[in-house]
């Protein structure tokens, strides 16, 4: 059971801080700091690669399913190999949209975190069915992101990577990005082992 609580407590950890944490055995109980351990309490200490690996996940593909019936698979793809879901709300005429796939989906290291989800591109211009998808989960705008653990009913909208300052559209560094799919992605891992 503890051990079920170190995994859960590691995940909310910034990913930035992967590289850096070390396990102290201090006073008999396991202690994981981003802070040099005391003299003699350092353990050894094994932690997936930061760049890529999602906790608890052996799913790995290139492949994204489109719309409501490719959602349907992706779903049935996600409970049988226990990966998490990422779904790209999007339309063909939103320029952010492009925006987003010239520059992050067409990134070798985006890619690499992605392809440890099953992927879905959702355009609820195209049908009725979709439309109704995309608005049950709470989009509205485009690009819209979603993650979902397929033991999750909904999917959970999460933050996209253009920010509004002093009222125009910024992007975040693919890096960024990167931790925001890599610490979903490891929530949603605990969600599906522990439900």
């Amino acid at each position: 059971m503890v051990f079920k609580y170190s995994i859960f407590l590691l995940c909310l950890l910034p990913m930035s801080v992967f590289g850096e944490i070390n396990k102290c055995l201090i006073n008999g109980a396991m202690v994981y700091t981003s802070k040099r351990c005391p003299e003699n309490t350092l353990q050894k200490f094994e932690m997936v690669e930061r760049s890529s690996n999602i906790i608890g996940s052996v799913y790995r593909s290139s492949k994204w399913y489109n719309d409501y019936t490719g959602y349907k698979k992706a779903l049935e793809i996600s409970l049988a190999k226990k990966a998490p879901l990422f779904i790209y709300g999007r339309t063909d005429w939103c320029p952010y949209c492009k925006k987003f796939d010239n520059t992050f989906l067409s990134d070798r290291d985006v890619q690499k975190v992605l392809s440890g989800f099953v992927k879905v591109k959702l355009n609820p211009e195209h049908s009725r069915e979709d439309e109704k998808l995309f608005k049950s989960w709470g989009g509205r705008g485009y690009p819209s992101l979603f993650v979902q653990s397929g033991q999750e009913s909904v999917p959970k909208k999460i933050k996209i990577p253009f920010i509004k300052r002093d009222d125009k559209w910024h992007q975040i560094s693919n890096q960024a990005f990167i931790s925001i799919l890599q610490e979903q992605a490891n929530l949603l891992v605990i969600i599906s082992t522990v439900g």
